[in-house]
């Protein structure tokens, strides 16, 4: 099992794979060029081919609208950072 995290900023989207023990995997950062969501989905749908069994979370100022496309809820980026 992996654990996915997904940021998906004004400027950049930042993606993080971490294991079952927190360690991280792989770790992405993607300029968009104001293609945030293209972007985004791009970069999962690589990623979950590698990691087809895998949790998703995603924050970020287009994280409302990839997790709509993807009916998933958003996790606030305040509050994401409370649960490190």
């Amino acid at each position: 099992m992996h654990f996915i995290g997904l940021d998906a900023g004004s400027v950049a989207v930042k993606l993080v794979v971490l294991d079952k023990n927190g360690v991280v995997i792989e770790r992405h950062y993607v300029r968009h060029y104001g293609h945030a969501v293209r972007t985004a989905l791009e970069l999962l749908k690589d990623i979950k081919e590698k990691f087809p069994e895998s949790f998703l979370s995603i924050t970020g100022s287009a994280g409302k609208v990839i997790s709509s496309t993807l009916k998933i809820m958003p996790i606030n980026e305040i509050v994401s950072q409370s649960y490190s």
